[in-house]
């Protein structure tokens, strides 16, 4: 079987797989990458029997005049639906009519959360037999345990308790309540944040106050060496499925302390690979004040939490659902 990956930036090709670009650069808006992707289907030569796995349901549009020849996956990742409606309201219709278009054609359905699953099975009842959970993948290998002051050093930052943000800069993911509850703390923490947003300026501007290290966005391959340098990633989200980068914490031996949504009821262990906090700023302040200092304590609980989502095993039940469609 060969993979052809489609999606942004430069093109590249590796012993297993072929990257294939539609823009060289970042896309501005989800409009402009359904440009550059029908433009792509137009003249790629896609042959009889060949599986398209779309990350996302609109994702799948362009290919649906090629659906009486070709198979098609959707891959849930969460529901965009949930932040489109709170930043793009005109954008959340026309992507509500897309992705009930995209799960009609699809021919088997992979969520990547339960919870997640859930919800659109309630909303698309459709789905039935043909949706099933297939957890998100990490390599264990690059996504291990490191030498922490190795990696602040590296970063720049002080050898001090350190606490990790890691994904987009969005209201939905609520970092200003990790910047709330680090201002009311009186020996208050380093903060990495790595990522970038529509709340980018907002919260560098709060940086004076907490002198926050803002990364930017980070690559795949330097991400490792980012959560290494913490001592603990927080995740104060509205909304999440099964988000990766508490995965990649967890085999990275970093706990998570995180909201109770989605899927992390069931990943992270109260006390063993981290801690639970009601949203609020004051909740999240008395998690780091009592448990930030003994994290290192759950290193070794973090770490053997993390081996079942290795791609060894993860990809071997992807396959297994993409043949299936064959």
């Amino acid at each position: 079987m060969s993979v052809t990956l489609v999606g942004y930036g430069p093109a590249a090709k590796q012993v297993d797989s072929e990257f294939v670009t539609v823009s060289t650069k970042a896309v501005r808006s989800n409009y402009e990458y359904h440009r550059r992707l029908h433009s792509w289907v137009n003249s790629a030569r896609l042959e009889n029997g060949d599986i398209v796995d779309a990350q996302r349901p609109d994702f799948l549009i362009p290919f649906l005049a090629l659906s009486e020849r070709i198979r098609l996956v959707c891959t849930l990742h969460g529901d965009p639906l949930f932040a489109l409606r709170q930043r793009r309201y005109f954008g959340s219709l026309l992507y509500r009519r897309a992705e009930t278009k995209g799960l009609r054609a699809s021919n088997r359905v992979i969520s990547v959360s339960k919870t997640a699953l859930d919800r659109y099975t309630s909303k698309y009842p459709f789905l039935g037999d043909k949706a099933t959970v297939v957890p998100i993948g990490v390599d264990l290998t690059a996504f291990a345990p490191m030498d922490r002051q190795l990696e602040r050093k590296r970063l720049g930052i002080p050898d001090r308790p350190t606490v990790l943000y890691a994904g987009r800069l969005d209201p939905e993911k609520r970092v200003h309540v990790l910047f709330d509850a680090v201002a009311m703390m009186d020996n208050p923490p380093s903060l990495i944040i790595a990522g970038s947003g529509v709340e980018n300026h907002a919260l560098k501007e709060r940086s004076r106050e907490n002198g926050a290290h803002f990364l930017g966005s980070v690559s795949h391959e330097e991400m490792p060496r980012v959560i290494a340098a913490a001592d603990a990633l927080v995740l104060p989200s509205a909304y999440e499925g099964m988000p990766t980068i508490a995965l990649e914490a967890l085999a990275c031996g970093v706990p998570v302390v995180t909201t109770r949504v989605g899927d992390l009821p069931w990943l992270i262990s109260p006390g063993k690979t981290g801690f639970f906090f009601d949203g609020s700023p004051a909740s999240l302040q008395g998690v780091l004040e009592d448990h930030l200092g003994d994290m290192d304590k759950l290193r070794t609980e973090c770490v053997r939490a993390a081996k079942p989502f290795g791609w060894e095993s993860v990809s071997e039940q992807v396959a297994e659902v993409l043949l299936a469609t064959s």
